[in-house]
């Protein structure tokens, strides 16, 4: 079940906290797993900012035995 998000917390995550949150993995690498389909494309925002959702995201790292917060 979705618990909803502390006051405050922002809902989406930058392209370096997703990067941090699976082990600091490059831009290349972040670049290459949206491309190959192992992480769901980016919302744009703008012309320049890229923002995930943080559940999403959360979700995954949860999955892969990692510890999001």
């Amino acid at each position: 079940m979705n618990q909803p998000e502390p006051p405050g917390k922002n809902p989406w995550y930058t392209a370096e906290d997703v990067r941090r949150l699976f082990g600091g993995i490059s831009d290349r690498t972040l670049a290459r797993w949206v491309q190959e389909g192992r992480l769901p494309p980016p919302a744009k925002i703008g012309a320049k900012w890229k923002r995930w959702p943080r559940e999403v995201i959360d979700r995954m790292v949860r999955d892969l035995g990692g510890n999001p917060d």
